[in-house]
């Protein structure tokens, strides 16, 4: 019998998240293409799916914030993946938030937007082309964030450019609506990830990385369209029932 090989891409492979993603995928048969700006930081994930997995595990280095490079990273990639988990995120620093000068940060801030939307959006839509282009049924799953939700004064910079990602993550699927392939929004709220490790979040609403891969497989498997990490559909739907006119009095 003839098993047909299934091979995923992860784009930001380093990330908490990417990887229990990237361990979840290999246990399920896929080969893994990781992508790292840095890459010594996937080296050991990369030893250790290929020592534990039949399956190749491949490392290509890839900036996000580099939109020359992606052209070259198309004609690059060895096969059309039937999955993408496109997982890159740059949160605001302690610093950035508590300053009353914010707009002093402005190379953090072109950070921030460069790595969560500008890039992003770029590559989605080069990728989008690449993938029409194999005519091959595949997935593209999106982490974005519940921060993009609603503005909010805690993180202003992260979450207005999750919500342009989110919005244009929405556009692609409209426009990928009658291919093969499916676009899912996978919106997170609290994760326990070395980008929060700082953070004292709330047990009961957050995440470990290894229970958002079984959301964002069992997305892929359903194919899904959006998807929130746990009880936060509901929490940010209370939150953006908040009238306009209370909600600018809230510190949250």
């Amino acid at each position: 019998i003839y098993i047909m090989n299934k091979s995923a891409l992860i784009i930001s492979g380093s990330s908490d998240i990417a990887s229990a993603t990237a361990r979840l995928l290999a246990e399920k048969e896929y080969s893994i293409t990781l992508t790292s700006r840095k890459t010594q930081s996937c080296k050991d994930l990369v030893k250790e799916i290929s020592d534990t997995s039949s399956k190749n595990c491949f490392l290509i280095p890839l900036d996000i914030r580099d939109f020359d490079s992606f052209d070259n990273f198309f004609s690059n990639l060895k096969e059309s993946p039937d999955l993408v988990l496109f997982c890159p995120g740059k949160m605001e620093s302690d610093e950035l938030i508590s300053s009353k000068n914010r707009g002093h940060f402005s190379q953090e801030i072109n950070d921030i937007v460069a790595t969560n939307f500008s890039g992003p959006i770029i590559f989605l839509s080069k990728l989008k082309d690449y993938l029409v282009n194999s005519d091959k049924k595949a997935s593209i799953i999106i982490l974005s964030s519940v921060a993009g939700d609603r503005g909010r004064l805690k993180n202003p910079f992260y979450g207005s450019s999750k919500a342009g990602l989110s919005s244009f993550s929405s556009s692609i699927r409209q426009e990928l609506g009658k291919s093969k392939i499916s676009v899912i929004t996978v919106k997170l709220g609290f994760v326990r990830t070395k980008m929060t490790n700082h953070l004292n979040l709330p047990k009961f609403i957050t995440s470990s990385p290894e229970q958002i891969a079984k959301i964002i497989y069992q997305a892929h498997k359903k194919k899904k369209n959006v998807v929130y990490s746990k009880f936060w559909f509901s929490i940010m739907t209370i939150v953006k029932l908040i009238p306009e006119f209370i909600f600018k009095r809230m510190n949250f």
